[in-house]
């Protein structure tokens, strides 16, 4: 297997599907880790650095984000989970070419920044493919994958996991949410008290994957 962190330059975009309009509210973004990926959509947990006077509402509607929901805070940045549909070249690298991506995804209104995953053949004809599509992008770094880093949904248990995918499948973690947690407890045949429980302890074990003793102390939202 191997690594290409490549940076794309966001000028070669034919179409940018309201990218720019992220940094109207957000001043820098990367994505930490996919929480959910599908050909339709991706739920995703992001570190924003919001410009003053912004915050995760006004990035709604900029590259089709459906919803964006802040979970904790750090200094000057936000972890925000956001849901948007999965669309442009890194959708045609993942799903076309089996590429997939390690994270942190970087963004800003100049380039993308990424780091992809693959064999020898599936790296030679995405990279073909960014080409053919005349998309300006330059190699960071590359070499051998040395594996993947500790996935943060596997510190849940098996409940905590059933009822945080129920909880973003029903639009819980949406702003305005589409469910509520009764609604969320009626659903999976348990007590209320049960679902805000399991929701609290799944939430603090992602978190705590991203939140490393030796920065400011994280504020739950």
């Amino acid at each position: 297997m191997r690594r290409v962190e490549i940076r794309v330059h966001t000028a070669s975009w034919r179409r940018n599907y309201g990218y720019f309009g992220l940094f109207k509210a957000a001043a820098s973004a990367r994505v930490l880790q996919n929480l959910t990926l599908t050909q339709r959509e991706f739920v995703d947990l992001w570190e924003v650095r919001f410009r003053p006077g912004r915050s995760a509402r006004d990035l709604k509607g900029a590259f089709g984000i459906v919803s964006a929901f802040p979970v904790a805070s750090r200094g000057a940045l936000t972890l925000v989970v956001v849901r948007a549909p999965f669309h442009g070249f890194l959708k045609r690298l993942y799903f076309g070419y089996g590429v997939s991506f390690e994270p942190p995804l970087e963004f800003t209104p100049e380039t993308v920044r990424v780091t992809l995953v693959g064999s020898n053949s599936a790296m030679s004809h995405a990279l073909a493919y960014l080409r053919r599509s005349h998309l300006r992008f330059e190699t960071v770094s590359a070499g051998l994958f040395a594996g993947p880093r500790a996935d943060p949904l596997s510190r849940l248990t098996e409940r905590q996991r059933e009822v945080l995918e129920a909880a973003f499948r029903r639009g819980y973690f949406d702003v305005p949410a589409r469910v509520s947690t009764r609604a969320l407890a009626r659903e999976l045949g348990t007590s209320h008290q049960a679902v805000v429980d399991v929701l609290h302890r799944a939430e603090r074990r992602v978190l705590s994957a991203f939140l490393s003793r030796d920065e400011p102390e994280a504020v739950i939202k």
